[in-house]
């Protein structure tokens, strides 16, 4: 049997403030997550490529795993850069939209 659906109630556009707040961490965090992006590159690329080379395990074993080090590495660095780009994406969004709210409540505000 199925049940009438209510209607949801319109949601409160969240501040410009608010926004700037939720969406605080890209302006803190994602230069930070690039550091560290850049951190880990120098550690797979120096020490580590060194240590597989000089390791005593065979010629083929050091291949592999340094491809599949990198491969996973590469998918880690490709969805940390989308992830981020797509928080920028939606920051912006909402940000525009919340603006232009707040625009129009002045514009009315002027008029009353």
């Amino acid at each position: 049997m199925l049940r009438p659906q209510r209607k949801a109630a319109p949601m409160k556009q969240p501040s410009v403030e608010a926004i700037r707040e939720r969406y605080g961490f890209l302006d803190d965090g994602a230069g930070q997550v690039h550091d560290a992006i850049h951190k880990i590159d120098a550690v797979l690329t120096g020490p580590m490529m060194d240590a597989l080379v000089k390791s005593p395990i065979s010629e083929y074993y050091q291949r592999t795993s340094w491809e599949h080090l990198m491969d996973a590495y590469g998918k880690f660095l490709n969805s940390v850069h989308v992830a981020l780009d797509l928080c920028h994406v939606q920051y912006h969004r909402e940000l525009r939209e919340a603006e232009a709210i707040e625009e129009i409540e002045i514009e009315k505000g002027e008029k009353a």
